[in-house]
């Protein structure tokens, strides 16, 4: 038996999956912890020490746990957060020093590339081989937009738009105004316009990540939403919905986590500005974004060897 690890560290959350990589990959464990690395990077450059101590924490209590589980291999990957501070080495050393193991900081574009190697790699998701698919990743620094035929990768960017940065920018109210709102929504528009033009109608549009998977919980009533449809009018009315509460009335919402609950209505923005610009009726719920990507990179190269 092959058994793997991912460690995600993502801008907003620190993420865990491990598998089991023998003919198909069989997932054993997963886990997620809010840590908040990407707080003011966009505002102030660096990462603050608070924000590295709960990320480091998150990360060592990860990797004990890929360790005991039998793990032979633990992948650690950075993304937004850890490209864009200035001191993201600092992290990246201590977690060298702490548990001998290196963290990969990988760019938007083989961030981008990895989840649509998840997409297409699960066919509970991309069931048509011959579809045009769009597939978004909206993280808490930035948004990877992919697009496929035929189950290839042809084209992807990524945006430093995401729901901790736009959150940052631009929300200032409690709740967010309109007005703070419709500027968050037309925040990178002009670049996702462009990245889409004169691409072939899509077939499927898909979303991974916590933002996308977050309102399919609230709307459905179910954490399993692996493979469901989110319709974008039920969308639209979730969103303005979340976005008239408080901040101490949006942590009560039932499957939004309290600590995702301040950057939420940034994510919608997002989300919406990218759905409208498809012209998309829906979107497909995907749960096997990036770290799995990684972790059918890890089973390829274990078959070589």
């Amino acid at each position: 038996m092959t058994r793997a690890a991912v460690i995600d560290i993502g801008t907003n959350s620190v993420k865990l999956t491990i598998c089991d990589l023998d003919g198909q990959v069989t997932i054993v464990q997963e886990g997620s912890k809010i840590t908040r690395l990407g707080k003011d990077v966009d505002s102030e450059g660096t990462l603050s020490p608070e924000a590295m101590q709960r990320t480091a924490d998150a990360i060592g209590t990860f990797i004990t746990t890929a360790r005991s589980s039998g793990a032979v291999s633990i992948v650690l990957a950075g993304t937004s957060a850890l490209r864009d501070a200035k001191n993201g080495h600092e992290l990246v050393g201590d977690v060298k020093a702490k548990y001998g193991l290196d963290i990969e900081i990988i760019t938007g574009t083989r961030e981008a590339s990895l989840a649509f190697r998840a997409i297409v790699g699960d066919p509970s998701i991309a069931a048509d081989p011959s579809a045009s698919i769009a597939v978004f990743d909206i993280g808490g620094g930035s948004t990877e937009l992919v697009w496929g035929l035929a189950g290839e990768l042809k084209d992807n960017v990524s945006l430093n738009i995401g729901a901790v940065r736009l959150t940052e920018r631009h929300f200032h109210g409690d709740p967010p105004t309109t007005q703070e709102f419709n500027e968050a929504s037309v925040d990178g528009a002009a670049e996702v316009k462009q990245f889409f033009s004169g691409k072939p109608k899509i077939d499927l549009v898909c979303g991974v990540g916590g933002t996308a998977s977050t309102f399919a919980a609230i709307i459905h009533g179910t954490k399993d939403v692996h493979g469901k449809v989110v319709n974008t009018r039920a969308l639209e009315t979730c969103v303005e919905r979340l976005r008239l509460m408080p901040l101490a009335q949006r942590k009560e919402v039932a499957f939004l986590e309290p600590e995702r609950a301040d950057i939420i209505v940034a994510g919608g923005a997002i989300l919406l500005g990218l759905l409208h610009q498809l012209a998309a009726p829906s979107y497909r719920v995907s749960l096997r974004g990036m770290r799995y990507g990684l972790v059918l990179e890890q089973k390829a190269a274990a078959h070589k060897n």
